[in-house]
């Protein structure tokens, strides 16, 4: 989903149960389609098998909770604050494709569960097995720039819009539930999101009106090397969505802002690469393909 502005910004995941249930979006959305931010189009949803997301429909006014997305055969990627919750790790379990991967590990940044920084709101978890004809993402760590094209994906809401001073967030009733994405620029890079945080983020806008990051779309993929024309080989995971902001406002609806980790931030790829690394199981990234060890990645 593509966001914009930067007055006020939020996580964009509730702190709910204590575990966490991921499905792909194939199982999720089967008879669904993808919305771009200016349209609808219809496409194969078994081409982002890859990417899963965690659904609770027992509060219809914040129903979704996160996404994750497999990086290598039986590594996921998601956010830290998906998994972790008032001083412990959740249950987290995974369903690709149809079939349940039990997760055996965890982890996150000790900056992360010491503190809350969220520069390092990254968590990599470790199935028990690999997932059966997946073709997992690769992380691009190449540095992000202003000015470069992305496409920043969620599974959140229909509408953000201000009654007043209050922000209005309008989701899909159960069963109607969309993929959406946005194809944008990134806006500026090396900034922070509050005062006290490190200047790593990186921030995409839209104009009024248009779909905003919210909650259901932490931890889900911003990609690089595509565009809103649809799938393409050679797409890459250059980021992490964190957060949305409001923005500058003009005629009485604001912009608004993404903000999300580039890949290439020290607690993203690197953090994830070294983990991978200590647990012994391939990971896709662009920077170190000798960690793919034979996986079938997405280049």
């Amino acid at each position: 989903m593509l966001i914009a502005g930067a007055v006020s910004s939020e996580s964009l995941a509730q702190p709910v149960a204590d575990t966490v249930h991921f499905e792909s979006l194939d199982t999720v959305l089967p008879n669904g389609g993808i919305k771009l931010h200016d349209g609808t189009v219809v496409q194969n949803l078994a081409d982002w098998r890859s990417v899963a997301v965690s659904v609770d429909d027992t509060n219809p006014k914040r129903p979704l909770f996160c996404t994750a997305t497999l990086i290598g055969p039986q590594f996921v990627l998601t956010a830290a604050h998906c998994v972790w919750s008032r001083g412990a790790m959740k249950k987290v379990q995974m369903v690709f494709a149809g079939a349940p991967y039990p997760v055996t590990a965890c982890e996150i940044a000790d900056a992360y569960r010491n503190g809350a920084d969220m520069s390092r709101d990254v968590a990599v978890c470790v199935l028990s097995r690999g997932a059966t004809d997946i073709r997992p993402e690769t992380l691009d760590d190449t540095a992000l720039y202003e000015g470069r094209a992305v496409l920043l994906m969620g599974y959140g809401c229909r509408r953000k819009y201000l009654v007043g001073n209050d922000t209005i967030t309008e989701f899909d009733p159960p069963g109607q539930r969309r993929l959406r994405y946005g194809a944008g620029t990134i806006e500026k890079s090396d900034i922070g999101v509050d005062e006290d945080e490190q200047g790593v983020f990186a921030r995409a806008r839209s104009a009024p009106g248009k779909p905003a990051l919210c909650e259901g779309d932490s931890g889900g993929p911003v990609w690089a090397g595509m565009t809103g024309a649809g799938v393409v080989p050679g797409r890459r995971i250059a980021g992490l969505n964190v957060r949305d902001g409001q923005g500058p406002s003009e005629g009485g609806q604001p912009d608004w802002y993404s903000y999300f980790l580039p890949a290439s931030a020290p607690g993203v790829a690197q953090f994830a690469m070294d983990w991978a690394e200590k647990k012994k199981v391939a990971i896709c990234a662009r920077s170190r393909p000798d960690l793919a060890n034979g996986a079938d990645c997405r280049r």
